[in-house]
């Protein structure tokens, strides 16, 4: 049976994907939750530094890296194939 997904979409601007933050600490916990719950976070980012993306990993969480770069409807596009793939129940 494939897990069921839990997308959080976090997009930390130019600075905060350099920064672990209290924010970081609460999503952290929640991946954590989640994943011991039978879900499988998924942190949706823009950019992030290998370390941080460590930590999430450590917890059971997928990093994907989502951009605007290419404008909203890619962007959209990109977190349906994400939603599609990974059996996401909540965003």
């Amino acid at each position: 049976m494939q897990s069921k997904g839990f997308l959080l979409l976090n997009d930390l601007g130019t600075t905060g994907y350099e920064v672990w933050t209290s924010v970081r600490e609460m999503e952290l916990r929640l991946c954590r939750g989640m994943s011991d719950r039978g879900f499988l976070p998924i942190l949706g980012v823009s950019r992030m530094t290998e370390e941080m993306a460590s930590r999430y990993r450590s917890v059971g969480a997928l990093v994907t890296y989502l951009s605007h770069d290419r404008g909203e409807a890619h962007f959209r596009k990109e977190i349906g194939r994400v939603v599609q793939r990974y059996n996401v129940q909540l965003l």
